[in-house]
């Protein structure tokens, strides 16, 4: 029988030339990078929110950004975050 840790080791090492050979999955996982910079557009659509409410929300310093020149930059991890402790668990009503 094999050692389980080898097994495992093994397994892994085929999810990452899985990974590495779809050119999809790279995107997805280059997209789950919590050091990413995300511009105001791209925080409203892939938040499915408004341009004017993540306006709002620097406005009312719920969401930390970054001005980059003239440009406005969010980190995806404090995005998340955010985003994450204003989630709501419904009661079905």
């Amino acid at each position: 029988m094999q050692n389980p840790f080898e097994e495992i080791n093994l397994r892994l090492q085929r999810i990452e030339e899985i990974i590495r050979s779809n050119p999809a999955q790279q995107q997805a996982v280059k997209d789950t990078n919590p050091e990413e910079r995300l511009t105001r557009a791209e925080v409203a659509k892939q938040f499915k929110i408004s341009l004017p409410t993540v306006h709002k929300l620097m406005l009312e310093d719920n969401l930390p950004y970054e001005k980059i020149g003239r440009n406005t930059r969010f980190r995806r991890a404090d995005i998340e975050a955010y985003f994450s402790s204003k989630r709501r668990v419904g009661h079905g009503r």
